[in-house]
């Protein structure tokens, strides 16, 4: 109970000096970032103390991820924004939650560096004008595009609404393992529509590559099975939820951040929503 409490009274005062002022020079968040994780291994103590679960409540969580970004540069933001975005789809896809359903399957072949994705079919809440006519197809992209400078956008041919859309395309694309490995690498799969001057985005999915079979995971015997078996919520970008964006909003003077948040918004204001 003491070390519990000692551990307590270490965090909240920690947290009045985060709180002080939001001025401070990178490195000096950093600083108490490493001294936070000093602090962790001092009071867990090679198991002799407090355990990592009573370590990591809710309030450390909560202060070293501020700690992490206040000390992170604008690329890291941005890679800390796909962070947030792949775990969002962990968490949809555990709930059940979403905008519709992607049917894909993902693989990588470290031999020849090539990450391979089968796009199968879609269904998607649509407006009224989008399942009458509409055509709709698949954008792939590899994010950020800071890891991945010489990834061009893909997509599939245009297809007529049906339920569910009928796609049957893949695609393969060279990711290095340092690539693939990277924090924030991502494979982000957009399903969009349009019939006339209509056009808009209907909801997209975000995959981590760390969780690609034949990176993290051994593959299957059978690759071909390991990418069928993907079934992940179409989720829609919410940036002003994104914490990693609040912080990136502070530093608009930086061009990279700046043109990150002006590709963010224009991708929120396509959204289609059903009727």
């Amino acid at each position: 109970r003491l070390l519990q409490a000692l551990w307590a009274c270490s965090l909240r005062q920690f947290w009045e000096v985060v709180n002080v002022s939001q001025k401070h020079p990178l490195e000096y968040y950093g600083r108490l970032h490493q001294m936070l994780q000093v602090l962790l291994d001092v009071f867990y103590s090679d198991s002799q103390g407090l355990s990592l679960n009573s370590l990591k409540n809710a309030e450390y969580k909560s202060l070293e991820n501020q700690l992490y970004l206040r000390k992170s540069n604008t690329l890291e933001l941005i890679e800390r924004y796909y962070q947030e975005r792949a775990e969002e789809q962990q968490a949809a896809d555990s709930a059940g939650n979403g905008h519709g359903k992607l049917k894909t399957g993902c693989s990588y072949d470290d031999k020849s560096q090539m990450l391979t994705v089968d796009l199968t079919d879609a269904l998607a809440n649509a407006p009224s004008w989008a399942n009458a006519c509409s055509d709709h197809y698949v954008k792939v992209l590899l994010c950020p595009r800071h890891i991945f400078p010489h990834a061009h956008p893909r997509r599939t041919q245009r297809k007529m609404h049906t339920s569910p859309i009928q796609f049957e395309e893949s695609f393969k694309l060279n990711v290095t393992m340092e690539q693939a490995r990277a924090p924030g690498a991502c494979l982000v799969l957009r399903l969009k529509a349009q019939c006339g001057l209509h056009k808009g985005l209907l909801g997209e999915a975000v995959l981590g590559l760390r969780s690609v079979a034949g990176l993290e995971a051994p593959a299957p015997e059978s690759l071909h099975s390991a990418r069928s078996q993907l079934l992940l919520p179409l989720l829609r970008p919410k940036t002003q939820e994104s914490d990693a964006v609040k912080f990136l909003q502070r530093r608009c003077s930086e061009k990279e951040g700046k043109q990150f948040l002006k590709k963010l918004r224009k991708a929120e204001k396509r959204i289609l929503f059903s009727t």
